[in-house]
C-alpha cells in the first residue's frame, strides 16, 4: 500500500446529521400536552425512528470516503462498507498534479460530482489530486478530493505517473 486515507463528512453535516432527530423529536415532547391520543403519539415515535434510520444509513454509505494507492492504481470509496467504489488502474491514468480547486465553481460542491469528461469525488476542503484518465476509448478528468493532496501525489508518483504537460494549474 503506497497511500491511504479516510475523510469524513465536515463537521457542519455531522452536526446537521445528529440534529435532525432533535428536531423531529421537539413535536414529541409537545405530545405530552393533553389532547393528542395514543395514534398521533405512535406516528411521532415512527417519524423519530425513520429519521435516525435515514441519517443512520447516510453516515454508513455516504459519510465516509476512502482513497488507496497500490501498485494497481487508485480506489476511492465512499462509506464504511465501500460499496460505492471507483477504480482507477495504473494503466488508465495518464498524469497527475496535486492543486486548489473550487468545489462548488468546478463540480457544484462535494461528494461524487460531474458526468462525462469532467468528474470529481471529494468529501471536504478545496485540495486534491486531478487525474487524467483515458478509459473506454475517451479521455477524461477526475479530481480526487484529500486533506494530503501532496502524498497522494507522491504516491503516483512512486507508480511513475508523470505531471500535467504545458497546462497552468494552481499548486497546493
Amino acid at each position: 500500500m503506497l497511500f491511504v486515507e479516510r475523510q469524513w463528512l465536515p463537521g457542519w453535516a455531522l452536526a446537521l446529521l445528529l440534529a435532525m432527530p432533535l428536531f423531529v423529536a421537539a413535536p414529541l415532547l409537545l405530545s405530552a400536552a393533553p389532547g393528542i391520543d395514543a395514534a398521533e403519539r405512535a406516528s411521532l415515535h415512527l417519524a423519530i425512528a425513520a429519521v435516525v434510520a435515514v441519517d443512520g444509513l447516510v453516515l454508513l454509505l455516504v459519510g465516509s470516503m476512502r482513497t488507496r494507492v497500490d501498485p494497481r492504481g487508485v480506489l476511492v470509496t465512499f462509506g464504511l462498507p465501500g460499496w460505492i467504489r471507483f477504480r482507477f488502474e495504473r494503466e488508465e491514468i495518464r498524469a497527475a498534479d496535486a492543486r486548489r480547486y473550487r468545489p462548488f465553481r468546478e463540480f457544484g460542491g462535494w461528494g461524487i460530482r460531474g458526468v462525462g469528461a469532467k468528474r470529481a469525488l471529494n468529501m471536504r476542503g478545496s485540495e486534491g489530486v486531478e487525474l487524467t484518465v483515458h478509459r473506454r476509448g475517451r479521455d477524461g478528468t477526475v479530481m480526487i478530493g484529500s486533506q494530503r493532496s501532496r502524498e497522494l501525489e507522491l504516491a503516483l508518483r512512486l507508480l511513475e505517473i508523470p505531471p500535467f504537460e504545458g497546462r497552468s494549474l494552481d499548486p497546493v
